[in-house]
């Protein structure tokens, strides 16, 4: 099952096509032989059949009519891609305290990262799943809720951006400047999520500010791109993507399995899409340096010239075999070296042999 790209509150079932390092070209089960989702194995945007109707996630219903295919053991033998296989989640234990309906908060807006969001909770799925809402966005029909486990480091605590001076993207209406948690909390008469469920673990990842990757536009998954890391908050990245404007920025996680170190296209054979260029350059020049870039296959004839050709045309002649006699007077010929050494007949014995022949 994985998130539906159309409607992000949803998720679909899917058909794993490609595996390429670990990513996966899946197609929906329901759609169409090009409406695919590209993401990572570890991604938190797929999940095991059956996830969604255990955890209280809506689900697409398909449209196919297949009573085999459906079939809960048919599927669990031949089709289902087993629980192990996916990337295991953070237990939680809402017994000490849990996030609760209507709780804000700040969040990475999953259809604009580079976003860093006044967000609600509008519902707390089992196993510790959210469905939020970016405040001024959502929807009453939860067609713009989404899907973030309360463990992922793509939700922060009331307050976090200011502390970390990063521009916190208000509700419609606000403004960024001069926007207040407490005035906006005392205004929707709402109160934030408590610091202490979230998810505050940092490693040493070694990123530095300035440093080249390759990364995932999570805008259009498929895309890997030369990148570069911008910021760094803790153990979150603003990656900024090289010769694009700042506002396709997005905030990714220092795990994330969108993010790869420089070479790793090339050493998976994938392909890598480079700097955008501030030269535009025509689609024919742009396909003749592709193909210059193809190594041939095997060595290319050289070319001949119309000199040599005729020279070496007039060299051709057919060669007739020997008689005998002829055989025998070559043998008894004296013999002159020329200037390299090798053994030659010169040309007026060759012709007096030839006359006594005849």
């Amino acid at each position: 099952e994985v998130v539906n790209k159309a409607c992000i509150s949803q998720t679909r079932m899917a058909i794993v096509d490609t595996v390429i390092g670990g990513r996966l070209r899946l197609l929906y089960e329901d759609g169409d032989s090009d409406d695919d989702f590209w993401c990572h194995m570890w991604s938190p945007l797929i999940h095991p059949v059956g996830w969604s109707r255990r955890v209280g996630h809506s689900i697409k219903k398909t449209e196919k009519n297949n009573d085999m295919a459906n079939h809960p053991t048919f599927r669990k033998i031949y089709c289902d891609a087993v629980p192990y296989l996916f990337k295991k989640v953070l237990a939680v234990y809402p017994a000490g305290g849990w996030f609760e309906e209507g709780m804000k908060l700040e969040a990475i807006d999953p259809l604009n990262p580079g976003n860093i969001c006044v967000a609600t909770i509008y519902k707390v799925l089992l196993d510790g799943y959210l469905m939020l809402g970016i405040d001024g966005t959502a929807s009453e029909s939860d067609s713009e809720w989404f899907c973030y486990h309360g463990s992922l480091h793509s939700i922060f605590p009331a307050g976090f951006c200011k502390n970390n001076d990063i521009e916190l993207t208000p509700p419609k209406g606000y403004d960024a400047k001069i926007f207040s948690w407490a005035s906006y909390l005392d205004k929707t008469k709402s109160k934030s999520a408590p610091a202490r469920l979230f998810n505050v673990d940092c490693p040493n990842h070694g990123f530095k500010v300035g440093v080249k990757i390759e990364a995932v536009d999570l805008m259009e998954p498929r895309l890997i791109c030369v990148a570069t890391v911008k910021k760094i908050v803790h153990r979150i990245l603003r990656i900024h993507f090289d010769g694009w404007d700042s506002e396709y920025d997005q905030w990714v996680d220092c795990e994330s399995p969108d993010i790869y170190p420089v070479g790793w296209c090339e050493l998976i054979g994938y392909q890598l899409q480079p700097p955008v260029t501030t030269e535009l350059e025509s689609p024919a020049f742009v396909k003749e340096v592709s193909k210059k870039k193809r190594k041939p296959y095997g060595k290319k004839r050289k070319k001949m010239t119309a000199k040599a050709r005729s020279i070496k045309e007039a060299t051709k002649k057919v060669i007739t075999p020997k008689t005998k006699e002829e055989t025998k007077v070559t043998k008894k010929l004296p013999t002159s070296k020329s200037k390299e050494g090798t053994p030659t007949v010169s040309k007026m014995e060759a012709t007096q042999a030839k006359s006594k022949t005849s």
